[in-house]
């Protein structure tokens, strides 16, 4: 290649780097606003307080209420939503029930994972909640058997697990939140929600 042409081609792929990332800072930006949104509105704050808290990010008021009425249908939207429990019959699993319900999702439950798996074309759950260990079947391998079912692949999870150091291990495969199992039923309901309205 002559040479007066290699500052050209440097020039020209230096300026597709440049707004590569500055599309992903974008994407970055606009995923941090909406989980941000997303939490005033979970945690009950008055419309127009979380509108001024977005104007105090540098939007103005019409971008700003704009977001928030999206935020807020789909809040309302997600009390559609179907959660499975995969758990035997325990007072954890009924507190989990009692809850999700009382928060206005429709809930079913089936007491381990081989049921789920051969009802994964009858039950199409939004979400599924499971322990680390259900019967028959451990919450990674039903996972692994998950992902790779066409259904089951976006089907967002929560796992419920006695050790931290699990978190990791359950993460790879994406789309999954983790709990210990002294979890504040509160923090989860939250996750959920995030999960729900954040696409």
């Amino acid at each position: 290649m002559p040479p007066k042409y290699a500052p050209i081609l440097s020039n020209s792929v230096d300026m597709k780097t440049k707004r590569s990332q500055e599309l992903l800072e974008r994407e970055q930006a606009i995923k941090e606003l909406y989980q941000f949104i997303a939490e005033q509105v979970i945690a009950g704050l008055f419309k127009n307080d979380i509108i001024d808290k977005v104007i105090e990010l540098g939007y103005d008021k019409y971008t700003a209420a704009d977001l928030v009425d999206e935020m807020e249908e789909r809040m309302q939207r997600i009390r559609k939503k179907d959660i499975l429990i995969i758990m035997p019959p325990t007072k954890r699993r009924d507190r989990i029930r009692d809850a999700f319900t009382y928060a206005g999702f429709e809930t079913q439950y089936i007491k381990d994972g081989q049921d789920f798996l051969k009802s994964i074309k009858r039950i199409v759950p939004d979400l599924v909640v499971m322990e680390h260990r259900p019967p028959h079947i451990n919450a990674q391998e039903l996972l692994a058997l998950m992902r790779r079912n066409p259904i089951g692949r976006n089907i967002p999870v929560v796992v419920i697990a006695s050790r931290r150091q699990m978190r990791d291990s359950f993460e790879a495969f994406g789309r999954v939140d983790f709990f210990l199992r002294s979890f504040d039923i509160d923090a989860m309901l939250q996750t959920i929600k995030k999960r729900f309205i954040i696409k």
